[in-house]
């Protein structure tokens, strides 16, 4: 496992189909158009779809083209789902989405995933990618008693990378838990350490030592 959590150029559909600086957006990307956008449901030359418009005015249309499964194309008309560049975290066989639906009674636009060998559409940016070089922590090491927690920051180089999302891992959840955004908690007694993953599969460390609470004080 390389515990990369984007594309790789010869892996990204748009780069291959289209070459160049095109490829498929981020996650972040994505996030951003959802977030930062207004989703409009519309027809352009008979497609349904949503005309997605940003702050400056300037605006896309995406057609609610459905899915495939196999052969089949299903909720063509009804949905629409595109992909990203960016792996689910727990199974590199998923990739992260965005779907929506052209129902007035729904109206939903949200962030998903789903297997890449089901058929979804692709919107191509065009813009260079910028992998991630490095990646460091605050902390190379951390003392906790149990219950205790920790917050860890990480900091992706170059700052410009275009996937800067972080991945954390414990190697053993029984002694720490660490959370998406990097805050660890002393679950059990014994070290584990905390691994920061970048985009591009570079990593950072820190040693995580949990003690038991000494309840000695109570003992009459």
């Amino acid at each position: 496992m390389d515990n990369k959590t984007v594309l790789d150029p010869e892996d990204d559909a748009a780069h291959v189909n289209w070459g160049g600086s095109w490829r498929m957006p981020t996650d972040e990307e994505w996030t951003e158009l959802r977030t930062k956008c207004t989703w409009e449901r519309t027809t352009k030359n008979r497609v349904y779809g949503k005309l997605v418009t940003g702050p400056n005015g300037k605006s896309i249309f995406l057609p609610a083209a459905g899915r495939r499964d196999g052969a089949s194309l299903i909720e063509a008309g009804s949905y629409g789902f595109y992909l990203s560049s960016s792996l689910y975290t727990d199974d590199p066989n998923n990739a992260y989405s965005v779907s929506f639906d052209t129902d007035y009674r729904m109206d939903f636009v949200d962030r998903g995933s789903g297997y890449r060998y089901f058929g979804r559409s692709v919107r191509a940016v065009l813009g260079e990618f910028i992998p991630v070089a490095s990646i460091s922590l605050d902390k190379t090491s951390v003392k906790l008693n149990y219950g205790d927690d920790q917050q860890l920051a990480a900091t992706v180089s170059p700052s410009n990378a275009t996937a800067r999302a972080v991945r954390w891992a414990s190697s053993d959840e029984s002694v720490v838990y660490v959370s998406g955004d990097g805050f660890v908690t002393g679950v059990g007694e014994g070290t584990a350490t905390i691994t920061a993953y970048g985009s591009s599969g570079v990593s950072a460390s820190c040693v995580v030592s949990v003690s038991a609470l000494d309840l000695s004080f109570h003992q009459a």
